[in-house]
């Protein structure tokens, strides 16, 4: 989009019509989709109470909006604008929170489609339509129907939610489509105008818009949902043909990449995270690897772009492609430069968002050194997965050297191990002899490589002016920070500066200085594929390491010149004085000192770039950390004219983009952060502006507190700092004082006039903060300041609530000092009380008892302090609660699932809690929404002392859940013979049954709990009592194999005959089981030895008639719980290939013996026919009891039936006769026997 005019009538006819749709949009269609929201999720009537009762919620309104929602039961949401609905919703919960957070300033990435993201995406429409019209944006029609497009998704989505199918987005379309007359145009308009000039509309509450802090991100927030309807490549050509060829030589060296272990943890890393960092020292092979990732991603898909610039992330991630940004040497080559940590932290919550859509990872590379250095750690993303290639885990092994050797060099290397423990770069030494093979010096390039490099630049230097150009050109990539742009010398025509460059840089190299940029430029493209290679425009030393070796060489030998003309990073980072401690790093061998008479040189430099507007290059120079060195830059200083002393110290950083945080920071800022107080004076002495702030409102005394600079405080306090300013994020100085636990700066701080109730953007104030860092005296500070106590953020905590939750008894101590409102909940109901109940914090619960907190308040749930302690077993709070003569024994967890303080401590076996409880006559029986009472739950988990306590309380022993469980149920269920027993000592109904028309004895009899079933039979239970199934307890005890709690059923006169809905009964349960043991005692007394399974079509019906039975399930269950399960070997290799319904069709109209006889059964089948079983039954479709064992092919089977007298003539009604299936199913053995018997 290209800035329009500023004035209206200088839009075109095109832009002001697009303005004029957008306008009917924001003007009444968006509020519309959040007033249906609202409609849905919270009645009109209940608004205004439900927000008085939130501390925070009450008092983030202001006048209109309160009026505006005392009339909501009348007006029905009708006069509530964009901003009040969002607060509404979002405070309120009224859906889930969006992906991101509320009130995020970028818009949710296309993945996201939560209701909560579409109320984000409403809100930042609303928004960014306002701001367009006010910052007067040309609209092209594309840009047009692209908002549009995200409209009708946005539409089509809560259309689903709200349940108005092809309503909403009809809407869209008709206003993206209709003729607009004049009045409609003028009337749009008008009201965009007045929004737009309104400082409520646009710096008000959640809608608030920055536009200088958020210009930045506004283009990538609107590429974000752009990108889903463009078809458009993101990455220019020019830069996408740079991507290809980089990637090209990423290929060609890949050829001789070797697979380690630390590769193989990169890559794990990376399936598993968003972001991974390798780390290690220089040369370890860090950019090696993550080349060779970034390859093996490609062919997996993902679209591969290496980064220059950190902006090249948010510029180019596409949400609808998987891609993978390279970003090598991050935050420095040599050390941590503050620069470009600062740039990476504006940067932050882009990555993140775009890291939430999981399409998009980031490798990174980082130096050990920059990863550790403390200014990283605000770089959070990037400090999530480390991969560090020199731990022990992942450092190379004695082979993977071996191997990386004879890739590179071919032969291996004596002392190989040595060598490689000296230097840790070791695979790098590999790469850069093979691209320069140093024959004559093998061994010592190995041992001592800087050296070997050193003296081929001096031989280099001693021959003619060729060579000698190399060595000058070489010291220009030394100049230029390893970045020198190939368009440097595209000019014939020589600048004042490039000249003067030129100049000193031939003296220092020995040559002409007449030297021209033709030559120098020559002699790179000769030294290229040895010392240089040219990548996207730019000359640069093949590798950091070499770079560093050459930079140290041409540092010491044309010092002057560096000074002077090296670039300002390079300057920064690399120049030590001889003073600083050794300290400073691995890299301080490297590094070039600073002679004592080149100081003033190295000063003027630093100065030079101050003025210049590059301030943060001062401050963050490694030198600066030494007061003995500032002492010099202070005496440099006060040489200075007195004018030129104050414009400095009123200099800001200039040089950085506008989007970056650092563009407008003072040197005082600067000087606060890093706590140069000797440099803060003299800064104040030249009238430095003490309250001067970046435009995200950091000021001097922010950073001084932030990092606990207490002199520096003291300096800007008594320059009368404003210690009420804060910052973008509303915190205050107090606040980050408090928050980072600074408490001298805080007790500063507190004797000056600072608001000590003002709070950051979650509401939350100085005191909560202190007390959420549970620092005592920091709390008792605060609090001599009287501030107000009972401010809430807006999650609706309260100091007093934060302590309570953390378990800070002082902290908790010294606020009840100031008698804070004990009763104030947060947003899910949770009082102080409640907390520490829930928490199990004995003496804060003590302490809040002593100011008459009201112990009845639930929490949204329904959960009151005396059901949090009771569930959670905390005994001691629920003696201290139960001491309240007004305590609320009985209250229930209404919201939830019902549940009584009584019913919870039975359910988790707080035996102590129940017997409190009992004493103060809580009712036992309170059952919860289910049906449940304390006495079930107590049964159901075999708690028998908290049984015998209930039973004593003479509760109702019968009652029943909504299953129709009564507590004796559910003890015999379970095999709990001491409760059961109990149960029936207080004579306990044995026949009431559960939903199922289950009785106790069924379940103890299904179980095999022989004593719980005597006793129930002792106590007339009725034996034979069927479930919906028409299963007794005498056919659960044949299926469970229980022969004496079978013979005890059938001395209470269990009906041995009894049958199920399917003709299932007692001794045809025992048969397909297999229990011969079972079928004996059955035939032993009187059992119906030829009484079968119900027919097909009877048990077909039967089935349709029941409604927990479907007959496809009851087939599969013949299928797989019988014959699969309890069917011989033989039987189930038959069957498998068969179907449901064949099994079904055989055990239909079956009798015991055709059981026996399908499934294999022989012991079963011998005591059958022992007992007189009819050998020749038939079934309705001519089957005998032969024919099965025939057909499947059970031997002994068939000669039993044979021997009993079994006729193999009869047939079935197809005319099958036992042989013809014998001998279809390829039985010849059986057919043998059966024409033997003929």
């Amino acid at each position: 989009m290209a800035e329009g005019s500023s004035t209206e009538s200088q839009f075109s006819n095109s832009t002001i019509k697009s303005y004029v749709r957008l306008g009917l949009v924001a003007q009444k269609e968006l509020p519309n989709l959040l007033r249906e929201i609202l409609l849905k999720k919270e009645p009109p009537d209940l608004l205004e109470d439900h927000l008085h009762k939130n501390n925070f919620l009450s008092r983030i309104f202001n006048e209109r909006e309160w009026n505006i929602i005392k009339n909501a039961c009348t007006n029905q949401y009708s006069d509530f604008d964009i901003p009040l609905m969002y607060k509404i919703i979002r405070h309120l919960k009224l859906v889930l929170a969006p992906t991101g957070e509320w009130h995020n300033k970028i818009i949710p990435t296309w993945c996201d489609n939560s209701v909560g993201d579409d109320v984000n995406r409403i809100r930042w429409i609303w928004n960014d339509i306002i701001y367009m019209y006010r910052e007067n944006v040309n609209l092209t029609d594309a840009e047009l129907q692209i908002y549009f497009s995200f409209l009708h998704d946005i539409a089509g989505r809560l259309e689903d939610f709200l349940e108005k199918p092809k309503q909403l987005v009809k809407i869209f379309k008709d206003i993206q489509a209709c003729q607009i007359d004049q009045e409609t145009e003028q009337r749009c308009l008008s009201w965009l105008k007045d929004l737009a000039e309104s400082e409520n509309a646009l710096n008000s509450g959640d809608v608030h818009r920055d536009s200088t802090a958020l210009k930045g991100m506004q283009d990538f927030q609107r590429k974000v949902f752009t990108l889903p309807y463009s078809r458009e490549e993101i990455i220019p050509e020019k830069r996408r043909d740079d991507i290809k060829m980089q990637i090209e030589k990423w290929r060609s060296k890949d050829e001789k990449f070797v697979a380690t272990r630390a590769a193989d943890n990169v890559m794990k890393c990376i399936e598993k995270n968003g972001c991974v960092t390798i780390t290690g020292s220089a040369g370890v092979g860090k950019s090696f690897i993550a080349q060779h990732i970034a390859l093996a991603l490609e062919k997996g898909g993902h679209q591969v772009i290496p980064v220059l610039n950190p902006s090249d992330i948010k510029n180019y991630y596409h949400p609808n492609k998987f891609q993978l940004f390279i970003v090598d040497d991050i935050c420095g080559k040599f050390t941590a430069n503050q620069q470009q940590i600062e740039n990476w932290r504006q940067l932050i919550p882009v990555i993140e968002t775009i890291m939430a859509g999981k399409r998009c990872k980031i490798i990174a590379t980082c130096r050990s050194n920059v990863f550790q250095d403390d200014k990283f750690n605000i770089l959070s993303p990037f400090k999530t997965c480390e991969c560090n290639l020199t731990s022990e885990d992942l450092c190379l092994t004695s082979v993977e050297k071996v191997c990386i050797a004879e890739a590179h060099i071919g032969t291996c290397i004596k002392d190989l191990d040595e060598i490689s423990k000296h230097h840790e770069f070791f695979p790098l030494l590999c790469s850069l002899y093979q691209e320069k093979e140093w024959v004559d010096v093998k061994e010592s390039f190995f041992s001592n490589p800087f050296e070997v490099y050193r003296n081929e630049l001096d031989n280099m230097s001693r021959q003619g002016d060729e060579e000698k150009f190399k060595v000058c050109s070489l010291a220009l990539c030394v100049l230029f920070n390893n970045q020198l742009k190939e368009t440097w010398f595209h000019s014939f025509k020589v600048t004042d500066q490039q000249r003067q460059i030129i100049e000193d840089t031939c003296v220092g190299c020995r040559l002409n200085k007449e030297t021209s940029k033709v030559d120098l430029k020559d002699a790179l493209e000769k030294l290229e594929g040895t010392f240089v290679c040219k990548q996207n425009g730019v000359y640069s030393i093949i590798h950091e390491v070499l770079f560093d070796c050459l930079a140290h060489y041409f540092g010491q030998r044309m010092i002057e010149c560096i000074i002077e003309h090296g670039d300002c990073d390079f300057i920064n980072e690399r120049f030590l004085w001889k003073n600083l401690p050794d300290d400073q790093g691995s890299n301080v061998e490297l590094q070039i000192q600073i002679p004592d008479d080149k100081l003033d040189l190295f000063l003027e430099r630093l100065v030079h770039d101050w003025s210049a507007g590059k301030v943060l290059n001062l401050f963050s120079n490694s030198n600066m950390k030494v007061q003995a060195f500032r002492y010099q830059l202070l005496q440099y200083l006060e040489q200075l004219d007195k004018s030129q002393q104050i414009k400095l110290a009123n200099t800001k950083n200039t040089v950085t983009p506008e989007d970056v945080s650092d563009s407008d920071t003072y040197p005082l800022i600067w000087a606060s952060y890093f706590g140069y107080s000797d440099m803060v004076k003299w800064l104040l002495e030249n009238k430095a502006k003490v309250d001067h702030c970046r435009h995200d409102g950091v000021t001097a005394l922010y950073m001084a507190c932030q990092n606990g600079h207490n002199a520096i405080v003291q300096l800007l306090l008594d320059k009368n700092a404003n210690v009420n300013l804060y910052n973008e994020g509303c915190m205050t100085p107090l606040y980050i004082a408090c928050k980072n636990d600074h408490l001298d700066i805080v007790r500063m701080l507190l004797e000056e006039n600072v608001d000590v109730n003002l709070y950051d953007r979650d509401g939350r104030t100085p005191l909560f903060v202190a007390c959420d860092n549970g620092n005592t005296a920091m709390v008792s500070a605060v609090l001599e300041k009287n501030p107000d106590i009972n401010l809430s953020d807006d999650e609706g905590e309260t100091p007093l609530n934060i302590a309570c939750y953390k378990g800070l008894n002082d902290v908790v101590f010294a606020l009840l000092e100031k008698n804070p409102d004990v009763n104030l909940c947060n947003i899910l109901g949770d009082t102080p009380l409640s907390t520490a109940s829930g928490e199990g914090h004995n003496d804060i619960a003590g302490a809040l008892l002593d100011k008459n907190p009201d112990v009845n308040l639930c929490d949204d749930t329904g959960g009151s302090a005396l059901f949090l302690a009771c569930e959670k077993g905390y005994t001691g709070i629920v003696a201290s609660l139960l001491q309240k003569e007004d305590i609320d024994v009985d209250l229930c967890n209404k919201k939830d699932n019902q549940r009584s303080p009584l019913l919870l401590a039975c359910c988790n076996g707080h035996t102590d809690i129940v017997r409190l409880l009992l004493e103060k006559n809580s009712d036992v029986n309170l059952c919860d929404r289910n049906g449940n009472s304390p006495l079930y739950l107590a049964c159901s988990k075999d708690y028998i002392d908290i049984v015998r306590m209930l039973l004593e309380s003479n509760p109702n022993i019968d009652l029943c859940n909504e299953d129709g469980e009564t507590p004796l149920v559910i003890a015999c269920q379970n095999g709990y013979t001491d409760i059961a027993c109990m149960l029936l000592e207080k004579d306990a109904n044995v026949n009431l049954y559960d939903s199922s028309e289950t009785s106790s004895l069924y379940w103890a009899c299904l179980e095999g709990y022989r004593e719980i079933v005597s006793k129930l039979l002792e106590n007339g239970a009725d034996v034979n009592h069927p479930n919906d199934d028409g299963s007794t307890p005498l056919i659960a005890a044949c299926q469970g194999n229980y022969n004496d709690i079978i013979l005890m059923l059938i001395e209470h006169k269990a009906d041995v005959n009894k049958q199920m809905y399917d003709g299932d009964n007692p001794l045809i349960s025992a048969t397909y089981n297999g229990y011969p043991d079972v079928v004996e005692v059955l035939l032993t007394h009187g059992v119906d030895i030829n009484r079968s399974l119900h027919n097909k079509h009877v048990l077909t019906e039967a089935i349709h008639n029941l409604p927990n039975r479907i007959l496809s399930s009851v087939k599969r269950e013949w299928y797989e719980d019988v014959v699969m399960s309890f069917g011989s070997s033989i039987t189930k290799e038959y069957v498998k290939e068969k179907s449901v319904d064949y099994v079904f069709d055989v055990f239909a109209g079956s009798p015991p013996l055709h059981i026996a006889s399908f499934m294999g059964q022989t012991d079963i089948a011998k005591l059958l026919l022992d007992h007189k079983a009819n050998v020749n039954v038939k079934k309705k479709d001519g089957t005998t009891p032969l024919f099965y064992a025939c057909e499947v092919g059970h031997e002994d089977i068939v000669e039993l039936l044979l021997e009993k007298g079994a006729d193999q003539k009869i047939c079935r009604k197809d005319k099958t006769s036992p042989v013809d299936i014998a001998t279809r199913n390829g039985h010849d053995s059986i057919v043998m026997m059966l024409k033997g018997k003929q």
